[in-house]
């Protein structure tokens, strides 16, 4: 039994994959007699047949292999991003949004083409491959010199979203074709562990234990090039999870990370999420696969942030605040509806959010009618001085006059329904188109309820700015 190298295997499997003819001539010669026995041979075959036969196989079905790998830089405060594209005759262009990104220091062996605020790239060859670095840092405010940070990476962790490291991007494929994309972190030493929203690539758990914790699977199904966006943290961290409806063969995760010592209480966390998850589902019809939970404390900012699957919770927000609504109900809703509003209407997607973030507690038990009736005097208040919801960004204010909407349209819903039907119809409905305005609002209302709505007539909703 003759002992192999890495390196010599490669070559051997680099060899016959791409010159069989050569491969064969070096065993006829005996120059590989001594290295390799019958067995070996028969094994290298069947690896490469296997290799070539599963690229083959992604060929035909129109798919481009993506692979991301990100190397995080704490010292320079940086990431270095590399994407490496196989399959390239099946993508022609590739066109980066970067007028808003902090990536810099572009490069590829294939054409690359500036053009204001876009970077195009041009993947040709057998595999083609970009590299970039981002600064991690995300700067969101600065009061009386104290900084407030969005994403941040320190000696010890780092905590940032996806969509900063990979800017946007278009391609221009052949009709049909798509990405099948994966992604791997390179951590310095000390960092034992990387989260994100996606799943981790199973198909290198056994071989690769190591890589397979820091590897994951990036797919989604609406793009064509699959970007790996969300929250993620990385570093020296304390992690929970659990699953949801595992005794009925339910695969929905929860994930809770924050740096070690930051003070995130992550078992309240998760059993606070586990508790209201079946509310949560059944208000709005659907429910991710896999959320995360991201907390960390200063010098981010103190608030709660949502992404596709997760969100960033500062660890100083209590689960319910003493005026009865929830920072952390609140990015729930955000990530279970997936909403977002056009231009002018943000405040149709924060209205939502905040009105189910203390209506979700009431129907999981933790209010009774008394407690939403002063839960609603309070945003009375803050709402007092509003005098228009449709504006680019709805503040605290915007927030809760749009909630009070709300409440006044579910009670106008079951009115005219015969208490058959609730907001959460009109919501689910809203959930399919994803990106909304007040015209879809008002169709929803119509084809749920018959009748045009008198709530959506509202005076708050007159003007817009």
């Amino acid at each position: 039994m003759f002992l192999i190298s890495r390196v010599f295997t490669e070559r051997m499997l680099s060899a016959f994959c791409e010159d069989k003819g050569i491969f064969f001539k070096m065993v006829l010669e005996g120059k590989l007699i001594k290295w390799i026995s019958l067995y070996a041979v028969l094994g290298l075959l069947f690896a490469c047949h296997s290799g070539v036969q599963a690229a083959q196989k992604e060929e035909l079905a129109g798919r481009y292999p993506l692979s991301y790998t990100i190397t995080l830089l704490p010292s320079s405060k940086m990431a270095k991003v590399s994407i490496e594209m196989g399959n390239t005759h099946l993508v022609s262009l590739v066109d980066f949004n970067i007028s808003k990104s902090s990536c810099r220091d572009f490069s590829s062996e294939n054409k690359l083409q500036r053009k204001t605020g876009h970077l195009l790239w041009f993947p040709s060859g057998k595999q083609a491959s970009i590299h970039f670095h981002c600064e991690i840092n995300q700067l969101r405010a600065s009061s009386n010199g104290k900084k407030s940070y969005d994403a941040l990476i320190t000696p010890q962790w780092a905590v940032f979203r996806g969509d900063d490291l990979v800017p946007p991007a278009k391609v221009r494929a052949k009709k049909g074709a798509s990405s099948k994309a994966t992604l791997v972190f390179e951590l310095p030493d000390s960092w034992a562990s990387v989260h994100t929203e996606w799943p981790r690539l199973q198909e290198i758990k056994q071989e690769q234990p190591e890589k397979y914790r820091r590897s994951f699977k990036i797919d989604n199904p609406s793009r064509k090039f699959d970007r790996p966006t969300g929250w993620m943290i990385a570093g020296d961290l304390g992690t929970r999870n659990a699953k949801i409806g595992e005794e009925a063969g339910a695969t929905h995760q929860v994930w809770v990370s924050a740096p070690t010592g930051s003070g995130l209480r992550r078992m309240e966390v998760l059993t606070f999420v586990q508790l209201l998850w079946p509310h949560l589902q059944t208000a709005f019809g659907q429910s991710p696969d896999k959320l995360l939970v991201v907390g960390a404390g200063e010098p981010l900012w103190r608030g709660g942030l949502s992404a596709k699957s997760s969100f960033f919770l500062h660890v100083d927000r209590p689960l319910i605040s003493e005026n009865g609504t929830s920072t952390l109900v609140h990015e729930l809703v955000h990530v279970f509806t997936g909403l977002s509003g056009k231009l002018h209407d943000d405040w149709i997607a924060e209205g939502i959010a905040e009105y189910y973030s203390y209506i979700i507690l009431q129907r999981a038990g933790g209010y009774n009618q008394l407690r939403v009736a002063r839960i609603e005097d309070n945003l009375s208040g803050r709402a007092s001085k509003v005098k228009k919801l449709r504006v680019a960004s709805s503040s605290g204010a915007t927030t809760a006059a749009a909630a009070l909407l709300f409440r006044d349209l579910n009670a106008e819903i079951m009115f005219k329904t015969k208490n058959k039907k609730n907001l959460d119809t009109v919501v689910q409905a809203l959930v399919k188109k994803k990106k909304v305005s007040l015209a879809d609002l008002r169709q929803v209302f119509m084809q749920v309820v018959g009748s045009e709505s008198t709530v959506l007539q509202s005076h708050l909703l007159h003007n817009k700015g």
